[in-house]
């Protein structure tokens, strides 16, 4: 993990996270490729004790705004999410036969066959409730900033519909109270 960022594993604290594909190559534009992502972080919500607050899934890497049960440590979540979802979005690729992204891959990471992702995922922690909002809409508007949609409602892989709309969208999220 990068020194220039700390992580509190025995506090409560709410973390702004982002995780990013090797060289910021495209992996998910795909549904198949952004449900693999949901069903992990559905894993760690219900087995792991990952608190997914909200989440923006964007070609190339992911935000998030979580939590963690006491006693379970985000690093290690995080680290079993990364690793899990390495595996199975190569061998996503392989049944696929995605010989340009396969070789794309490769190539990026270079020093390790097997890395999807950049290391780290640049833990943030959220100390105040204004903090909290600009965090939240940053990663909501991600999609808009990027031109991809109109409104944060209408990027199906985010967690906006939860908050904009009140249902819940493509992943249940333990929603904050704003």
């Amino acid at each position: 993990m990068s020194r220039r960022y700390r992580h509190y594993p025995d506090s409560d604290y709410l973390y702004f996270i982002t995780s990013t594909v090797v060289e910021w190559i495209p992996l998910f534009l795909s549904h198949r490729h952004c449900d693999i992502l949901i069903d992990a972080f559905t894993y760690c919500r219900l087995n792991k004790g990952l608190f997914v607050h909200a989440y923006v899934l964007m070609p190339n890497h992911i935000h998030a705004i979580v939590s963690s049960e006491p006693g379970s440590a985000l690093p290690g979540i995080m680290r079993d999410f990364k690793r899990h979802t390495s595996t199975r979005l190569r061998q996503c690729l392989l049944q696929e036969n995605s010989q340009f992204l396969l070789r794309t891959l490769r190539i990026a990471s270079s020093l390790r066959y097997r890395q999807l992702w950049q290391p780290g995922y640049g833990p943030v922690a959220i100390y105040t409730r204004m903090f909290l909002r600009q965090k939240l809409n940053y990663l909501h508007n991600n999609p808009v900033r990027k031109g991809y949609v109109r409104t944060p409602q209408d990027w199906l892989y985010s967690s906006a519909y939860d908050y904009f709309e009140d249902r819940m969208g493509v992943m249940e999220i333990d929603r904050l109270e704003l």
